[in-house]
């Protein structure tokens, strides 16, 4: 399966709104990420899996690789900008 698939199946999980299923998006995007290396839809959602489960820290680290390695991606730092005052 693709990036694109796997990450769309990260969000149908994240809209779900079931028990644990957050936390198993957060699971797909994680190993999704290990396996395919830093897909920005990958990472996006791995940013927003690990908000929405308070994985602050994982989000910043998340948000960072963006801002590296997609330069003129400017969300990520509206993103990096609403996390730290959540720490």
């Amino acid at each position: 399966m693709g990036a694109s698939a796997v990450a769309l199946n990260g969000w149908i999980e994240i809209y779900k709104r079931t028990s644990g299923s957050v936390q198993n998006a957060f699971d797909i995007f994680h190993d999704a990420l290990q396996k395919n290396g830093n897909s920005l839809e990958l990472m996006l959602g791995k940013c927003e899996a690990s908000e929405k489960l308070k994985k602050f820290t994982v989000t910043v680290d998340t948000v960072n690789n963006i801002i590296v390695d997609y330069k003129d991606f400017s969300p990520a730092y509206e993103m990096k900008a609403r996390v730290p005052a959540q720490i």
